[in-house]
């Protein structure tokens, strides 16, 4: 996996609290203190735990915390010294991934982990959990609130409630390897992520793109690590008629203004993400995600014609969940024939359906 080095961002001085609530829950902090690092994991990350440092003169903590959507966050920490993490309890799922470094694991007491950049770690809410991370580790944590991921899990199996009542929580496997096919998927997500985060235009910005691709880290990891819902994750797909397909459409048509994934669809015709993606490859070749997509676009195109003295190609785009102004201009211009500075300007063209 690349090890991404997120920008420098020096220290700081104001309260984390201040700079969690004027920057929508992402924050970069650093210190050389013991106590005031463990404050600020305490306010982002994990409420209760002890910070043993094994030598305090090379103690140089930075957090760089980023909230990815609704419930889901990624955060890296680096403590320039070895120390000693102790959770009694932990309060949602995570997945511990050392880009460098090594972190000795123990959970329950008894779950011997060597976690690397090769081997990491999913955590459930519940355990408890001692490590050592040696000086030189650089983790990348992801968090899961509970009820995102049981929302999302609902969506994909097509309901939870029933199934909960024979299988329980949500249990995951503690060991990730990135050697296999499961874990290579998660890394190549999670590098795409670790580049995006930081970056001054990240797709992140976006409410309408990061309640996306919340959705999509919290899938890839449900789809890929194996836990106590996998087997029906597998059943076979159950078809939907037509007209669900339509029923779909005029939804999305309806709230393409809203930051909706798949699993809002599918809870919305109580059936499962599956069955949703099935019926739209059937019936109209091509994704949800793509009709959305598309939905999207032509409402750009709407607001432009309509304010071709006033309008701005990159705030409207932005509005509509378009973050990458460069894939958006491709997809515009394959969809309308024009780029969509030709439209604000006046320039007719054909529309290409």
């Amino acid at each position: 996996m690349p090890e991404p080095r997120l920008p420098d961002s020096g220290r700081v001085d104001a309260p984390l609290t201040e700079q969690l609530a004027s920057a929508g829950g992402n924050v970069r902090f650093s210190c050389r203190d013991a106590s005031q690092a463990k404050a600020a994991i305490g306010q982002v990350f994990e409420r209760r735990f002890d910070l043993e440092v094994t030598d305090a003169s090379t103690f140089d903590f930075s957090l760089e915390h980023f909230a990815c959507g609704p419930g889901v966050s990624v955060s890296r920490m680096i403590f320039g010294s070895e120390v000693a993490v102790r959770i009694a309890r932990v309060e949602s799922f995570m997945v511990q991934m050392p880009l460098a470094g090594r972190n000795d694991l123990v959970l329950d007491g008894t779950g011997r982990l060597s976690l690397s950049n090769r081997m990491f770690s999913v955590i459930n809410p519940g355990r408890s959990v001692s490590q050592r991370r040696n000086a030189d580790c650089e983790m990348v944590l992801v968090r899961f609130d509970r009820m995102p991921l049981a929302q999302c899990l609902a969506a994909h199996i097509g309901e939870l409630e029933g199934a909960a009542a024979d299988n329980g929580a949500i249990e995951f496997s503690a060991c990730m390897s990135t050697g296999e096919p499961g874990g290579s998927a998660w890394t190549r997500l999670m590098s795409f992520v670790l580049g995006e985060l930081p970056k001054n235009d990240s797709i992140f910005l976006s409410p309408l793109a990061a309640s996306q691709t919340a959705n999509l880290i919290m899938s890839t990891l449900l789809l890929n690590q194996p836990h106590n819902y996998s087997r029906l994750l597998r059943r076979p797909v159950q078809e939907i008629p037509p007209r669900f397909v339509r029923a779909a459409r005029d939804w999305i048509e309806a709230n393409a203004h809203r930051p909706i994934t798949v699993d809002d669809l599918a809870r919305e015709l109580n059936t499962s993400t599956r069955s949703v993606y099935g019926g739209f490859r059937k019936y109209l070749n091509q994704s949800p995600m793509d009709y959305l997509k598309s939905t999207r676009l032509f409402r750009v195109r709407e607001e432009l014609l309509s304010s071709r003295e006033t309008g701005n190609v990159t705030s409207v785009a932005m509005d509509w969940g378009f973050t990458h102004l460069g894939h958006f201009a491709r997809d515009y211009r394959a969809k309308f024939g024009e780029l969509p500075s030709e439209t604000l300007r006046g320039r007719p063209s054909r529309v290409r359906q």
